[in-house]
């Protein structure tokens, strides 16, 4: 589990939080943060080693979640083998409108609104990204 773990979010309190989470979970990969969904294309377009886990929030600047997500599938960045791509969001889930994605490339979490439920979330969210490793054995 060496590979890095990507985050995409532009509220440098979520930042912090979420790194602090993952510190205190031990997870050992570098996190590797973007503020915004086209900085992090360009990023893992030029990467050789897929990440261990994507985790973007949904509205950002420049390029959002949504449009991440496909620019990596329209331009295979990960050769057909998309790793574990979470879209971490404080939206309501139900507004979210349907994309013609492939419902097994990407899983939706609300990030909470306390450190504990950032915590708990980023232990899923690991756990999902170990899943998804294993299932692509």
């Amino acid at each position: 589990m060496n590979e890095p773990v990507i985050l995409v979010e532009d509220d440098e309190d979520d930042i912090f939080l979420i790194r602090m989470a993952l510190e205190e979970l031990q997870i050992p990969n570098q996190v590797v943060v973007f503020r915004n969904g086209l900085d992090a294309f360009e990023y893992l377009k030029d990467q050789h080693e897929k990440p261990y886990v994507v985790i973007s929030d949904l509205n950002m600047p420049v390029m959002n979640g949504f449009e991440l997500l496909s620019s990596i599938l329209d331009h295979d960045v990960f050769s057909g083998a998309v790793p574990a791509f979470v879209f971490l969001t404080t939206s309501d889930l139900t507004t979210i409108p349907p994309h013609s994605f492939d419902q097994q490339s990407f899983s939706f979490f609300t990030k909470g609104y306390s450190y504990e439920q950032i915590l708990e979330t980023m232990k899923i969210i690991i756990d999902y990204g170990r899943s998804k490793k294993t299932e692509g054995r």
